[in-house]
């Protein structure tokens, strides 16, 4: 790896983490206002994204 690479690692980090709470928030809104079971699997399930 050359060096100075590092922030762009960071950044992408960053950007991915961000898209995937925004992802995380739409599905709580999504569930909570269909009056669903607010749950880890059933928000992951609806958001698309993995548990971990």
């Amino acid at each position: 790896m050359r060096a100075g690479n590092s922030q762009h690692i960071v950044e992408a980090a960053r950007r991915r983490s961000e898209y995937t709470r925004s992802k995380d928030i739409r599905a709580l809104r999504s569930l909570d206002a269909a009056g669903e079971p607010v749950t880890f699997d059933a928000v992951a399930r609806q958001a698309g994204i993995s548990r971990s």
